[in-house]
């Protein structure tokens, strides 16, 4: 039997090599840019914080629909806690039954059950957010995924002002290296890949301005604020899977990369009346039949309440005892 000797590293081996690990891209990876998802769990006090939090937001809103003004919010740094709490909880769900980490999975398939989770925890909160699917808020070329978007009033110093968030906890699928199934033609032969990339969503992304920056955030926090930018870059990596190229092995030109459409007119579509759509999972389905929590952080503190009050009235009623039998 013929002995296999060990490649020779050359060093295009090592230039090529090392540009993939500052890129994120990892040798043998499913994905080809594999960020972890941030993970947190939370204390009973970070919990009773959190309520504050909501509690906050829910007086803003209710005194801005009184008054029919936008004149009072939240901080940027509280919104993005309680976003950050919507994720955690869609994460943990989606987590659930399974022994595979969450990091490892590309969770394809998913985004129904995702935006089910996150639209109804933050309905919850008295928000209203906007229920929609890539296939048709986007594009009509692609295959459907399901994601949400919302609205938080954000107060500073100098002035009030509404701020768009793009909530999406099942991206991850979207940068597989292997996957084709949603994407129009073969495999591209992308050397910065591994020489054969699937033109998926994420691929996309990662061919445009800022793009990995973005790709980088949305994949680790599961949200992001939705700025023309962002809404352009989400927006034409979708539309960009979807179209049909004359050579769509090869790597695409900077021309191809343009869609004509702006990061405005995306926002538009997402924001459009015309544009929502039922949620994939209703309120009680999600947590009668799949048993799934979709409570608020407020909602949780006066569980909490409760069960100390349960615990003093069980404490009280020992002592009694106790007394009673001395």
């Amino acid at each position: 039997m013929e002995k296999m000797l060990p490649k020779k590293i050359t060093w295009f081996d090592k230039v090529r090599n090392a540009i993939r690990k500052m890129t994120g891209v990892k040798e043998g990876s499913r994905f080809i840019l594999d960020v972890k998802p941030k993970i947190k769990e939370y204390s009973d006090i970070e919990l009773m914080k959190m309520a504050t939090i909501e509690e906050k937001l829910q007086k803003a809103m209710q005194q801005n629909h009184t008054s029919l003004l936008l004149q009072n919010g939240i901080s940027e740094k509280e919104a993005e806690s309680l976003l950050e709490w919507t994720v955690q909880n869609a994460r943990k769900e989606l987590g659930k039954d399974t022994e595979e980490k969450l990091e490892d999975r590309s969770l394809l398939g998913y985004c129904g059950f995702g935006q089910g989770v996150t639209a109804t925890t933050l309905k919850n909160m008295g928000l209203s957010p906007y229920i929609v699917n890539v296939n048709p808020t986007l594009t009509t070329q692609t295959g459907r995924h399901a994601f949400v978007a919302v609205k938080m009033p954000i107060q500073t110093k100098e002035k009030i002002e509404e701020k768009l968030y793009l909530i999406d906890t099942t991206v991850k699928q979207f940068f597989l290296r292997n996957e084709v199934t949603n994407a129009q033609g073969g495999y591209i032969k992308d050397k910065k890949f591994g020489n054969k990339v699937a033109p998926l969503a994420g691929y996309w992304m990662l061919q445009m301005k800022n793009g990995r920056q973005f790709a980088t955030e949305l994949l680790q926090n599961g949200f992001i604020e939705l700025t023309e930018e962002n809404a352009k870059i989400y927006g034409d990596a979708f539309t960009l899977e979807g179209k049909n190229r004359k050579n769509p092995t090869k790597v695409p030109t900077k021309k191809e990369l343009l869609t004509g459409i702006e990061g405005k007119k995306y926002i538009q579509n997402i924001t459009s009346k015309q544009m929502q759509e039922e949620i994939d999972y209703e309120d009680r389905e999600l947590e009668e039949k799949w048993n799934v929590n979709v409570e608020t952080p407020l909602m949780n503190k006066s569980k909490l309440k409760q069960q100390v009050n349960y615990r003093t009235i069980e404490e009280n009623k020992e002592r009694q005892e106790e007394m009673t039998r001395e």
